[in-house]
């Protein structure tokens, strides 16, 4: 980023920002003037969408306490608004939900912010690296779609170490999230979990050189986000990352909607082989029952819709009750109550939120005394008082 600075004048209640950033600043973090100036009546009363769209187009000048609430709605230091021009910044990863007709909704603040926020941290991991004096080696295959997902599937499996054995004997969704998660940073990806709205996406990755990223929506279940991991997987295989929506597109003819028809081909047969299931689903006097599906998806640490998806895809269900079924849990879902989270301590957060991978990296150049208190704020999302609990946590 070029910090070509404008002169500020301290003594004035006005502050000389340059409109074509701020104008920039807005667009870039997803919000209308009138988003803005709703959330700006904070400040004062006599803000509204006029005021600040002066600001933008240069007739007028923001004072110093509406700098400051612009700078925590848009999540950018302010000396950002002092910048001569807007600095470049690449485009967020491909929508894929764009495909879908009648569908261009603008992705929202959230999901904009999580898409700079893992470009943050993955430049972050990075510089840290460099000054450790590692390399950032990724072990990942590049592969196109006149690929077999099932066999590269089962080739990853092995690749990965992923013991079926081990598979079904995690205690739920959340401790298979942990372990899936912990096999693919061990070949180079860094994991991120953070909020961003499934009405957006479930996840989105991009592929990097030296660490491609994967991030998966906080406001998912457990098991969405399982599968979704092994998804954005296969996007990375593909070198064709993107922000993934959470319903199908893979009954689109278009290069995009064979990239998903592969990706959820993929995910399905690595989490659910075929014959493991055949061989589990033996013991179930009805498995495409209620029942059945609720049992094995908990053996397969996967969600309902999956195992009935494999039951499909291998002729074990017709279409018309595949489709009965997932219009009666989609209505039960919409009727159903979110759960409500308690409060989880601030160690646990960190790690859940940026991986094992990312968090030792920080922490072992804080130790090292190669980055300051700044830096591991932002690195780590947490206090620099937490930090102990962080190292404490990732050695236990």
């Amino acid at each position: 980023m070029e910090w070509d600075m404008i002169r500020v004048n301290m003594a004035s209640p006005e502050f000389p920002v340059t409109p074509e950033v701020l104008l920039w600043a807005r667009k870039a973090a997803g919000y209308s003037l009138e988003e803005v100036a709703t959330r700006l009546e904070k400040v004062s009363k006599k803000i509204d969408v006029d005021t600040v769209a002066g600001w933008e187009s240069g007739k007028a000048l923001p004072k110093l306490t509406a700098l400051r609430k612009l700078a925590s709605i848009y999540k950018r230091p302010m000396a950002v608004f002092f910048l001569s021009k807007p600095p470049v910044e690449p485009p967020p990863p491909k929508n894929f939900r764009l495909l879908a007709a009648g569908d261009d909704r603008s992705l929202s603040p959230e999901t904009l912010l999580a898409v700079r926020t893992a470009r943050r941290l993955h430049s972050l991991a990075r510089e840290v690296s460099d000054g450790l004096g590692y390399e950032l080696v990724v072990d990942l295959p590049h592969v196109d779609l006149s690929a077999d997902p099932v066999q590269l599937a089962a080739d990853e499996r092995v690749r990965l170490g992923a013991a079926f054995e081990e598979q079904v004997g995690l205690k739920d969704a959340y401790e298979a999230l942990w372990y899936w998660r912990d096999l693919i940073e061990d070949v180079g990806c860094f994991v991120f979990q953070l909020p961003f709205p499934r009405e957006d996406a479930r996840a989105f990755s991009e592929f990097h050189d030296d660490g491609p990223l994967i991030v998966l929506s906080t406001k998912d279940e457990a098991v969405g986000r399982v599968f979704s991991l092994f998804h954005e997987y296969a996007h990375l295989l593909l070198r064709a990352g993107g922000i993934c929506p959470s319903f199908r597109l893979d009954y689109l003819s278009s290069v995009e909607g064979r990239i998903e028809q592969f990706c959820n081909a993929f995910a399905a047969n690595f989490l659910v082989p075929a014959a493991q299931l055949e061989s589990v689903a033996a013991d179930y006097p009805e498995p495409a029952g209620e029942r059945g599906l609720v049992s094995l998806a908990y053996k397969f640490s996967v969600g309902k819709h999956v195992i009935l998806r494999r039951f499909l895809d291998l002729g074990w269900v017709d279409r018309a009750t595949y489709s009965e079924k997932v219009a009666e849990w989609e209505k039960q879902r919409a009727k159903a109550k979110k759960p409500q989270g308690g409060p989880v301590r601030q160690e646990v957060k960190s790690i859940s939120q940026r991986g094992r991978r990312f968090s030792s990296l920080i922490v072992e150049a804080a130790d090292r005394g190669l980055i300051a208190p700044p830096t591991l704020i932002e690195g780590l999302g947490i206090r620099t008082k937490f930090l102990g609990d962080v190292r404490a946590k990732l050695t236990a």
